[in-house]
């Protein structure tokens, strides 16, 4: 798969998955097999380039049971207050996108071959 993550954005990644959205309602309004396959085939590619993007560029959101584990240890760690739930699972979430972009390797640009 091509190197899809240089200088895209959270907005690509909604571009793509609308793209794909449209190319689902086409195979919908398809009435025989070929042309609605092939709909179907390439609403499939733009959601694998959405998710190679969010991937890529670690743009993936948590799983809610990681947000809550990590919002209950920084509850904890502040003395848990009463009534600030929400902020410490924000707080919990982005702390946990933070670290999954800071490890993901520098995008390189899609015309150079990888190393």
């Amino acid at each position: 798969m091509a190197d899809y993550s240089y200088g895209v954005s959270d907005h690509h990644i909604e571009l793509y998955r609308r793209k794909a959205a449209e190319c689902r309602k086409q195979a919908e309004n398809c009435l025989d097999y070929p042309n609605r396959q092939m709909w179907l085939n390439l609403a499939d590619d733009w959601i694998k380039m959405a998710q190679e993007v969010e991937r890529r560029t670690g743009m993936e959101n948590p799983d809610r049971a990681e947000i809550i584990k990590r919002a209950n240890k920084l509850w904890e760690q502040a003395g848990s207050p009463e009534g600030r739930a929400e902020e410490f699972y924000h707080q919990a979430e982005q702390e946990l996108k933070q670290e999954r972009s800071s490890q993901m390797p520098p995008a390189r640009n899609s015309d150079q071959p990888p190393s």
